[in-house]
């Protein structure tokens, strides 16, 4: 692999972590809680506050 493909890999690598690291705010959104703060710490911590947020207690008393 060259540096242009490990460039190219990374940035899809980026695109991904951060579209899930969104989903997974949008999940604590859904739950009650705030979605910049999720979805910066799923970003940073990834599986670790992916797990979190999985974690979450439910504040709008939504029926999963």
């Amino acid at each position: 692999m060259n540096n242009t493909d490990m460039i190219f890999v990374s940035i899809i690598v980026l695109i991904v972590w951060i579209v899930v690291a969104f989903l997974f705010g949008e999940v604590a959104l859904q739950k009650g809680h705030s979605l910049r703060k999720y979805t910066i710490i799923c970003f940073l911590l990834g599986f670790i506050g992916w797990l979190l947020v999985i974690a979450l207690p439910d504040r709008k008393g939504n029926k999963q």
